[in-house]
């Protein structure tokens, strides 16, 4: 999420304020978020004065990013209580219920999260010139590999048992029930932290150590 927001806001970003951010990011640490990609290439004002800024897009981004997080972490509060009721839910049929719609709550909201990030990031690859395919191309492998997980789990949730330690027909216990398991959660799931810990993600999405941490532009200094 952060990484979509970093990369999209940057590529809104005008000569002037690319400048400052460069100038200021030499002298702050930690890193505090500006466009690392440029200075760490020594970039000067000469070398992209041509480009444009487009500060009413850049908001707009950055309103539609803050209420994506904020139901991301309504997702994982969600998931949360519903691991921490687990052990009710052993005993309890209300508690088992309340679980399970919690499951199915935290679950579709992050599959939507997911399918409308990469949307978004097709959407921004064409409608803003700046935004480079290849990293467009890695939030969509990544939010597919993690949509996976979402449709999978979906899936099987609607499956009851009343033992844990039952082979019956929908305990997934089984041993097709495990290979699936290690085949649509578990591999999607290294995978998509694979790519994200192997590649050079500061240079593919042009953030800094905390990504945007901005609501809106700062004032220019007098």
């Amino acid at each position: 999420m952060q990484l979509t927001r970093a990369l999209l806001v940057n590529a809104t970003k005008g000569s002037d304020m690319l400048v400052v951010e460069v100038k200021d990011n030499k002298s702050k640490m930690p890193d505090d978020g500006s466009d690392t990609s440029l200075s760490s290439h020594g970039l000067a004002k000469e070398g992209f004065a041509s480009l444009e800024d487009h500060p009413q897009t850049r908001a707009c981004i950055r309103r539609v990013m803050l209420a994506a997080s904020i139901l991301f972490w309504a997702a994982i509060i969600m998931g949360i209580v519903a691991g921490v009721d687990y052990q009710n839910a052993l005993h309890s049929g209300a508690h088992a219920d309340l679980v399970r719609q919690l499951w199915y709550a935290s679950t579709v909201l992050g599959l939507i999260l997911l399918s409308s990030l990469a949307v978004g990031a097709v959407w921004a690859c064409f409608g803003i010139p700046r935004v480079p395919r290849s990293s467009v191309m890695l939030i969509v492998l990544v939010a597919a590999l993690a949509s996976t997980v979402a449709i999978y789990r979906l899936v099987v949730m609607r499956f009851s048992t009343t033992s844990l330690l039952s082979d019956a027909p929908g305990s997934l216990n089984s041993l097709d029930s495990k290979i699936t398991f290690y085949v649509f959660q578990s591999a999607p799931e290294y995978l998509a932290a694979a790519i994200l810990i192997t590649l050079d993600v500061r240079r593919i999405f042009a953030t800094g150590l905390w990504g945007d941490r901005q609501f809106r532009d700062p004032q220019p200094k007098v």
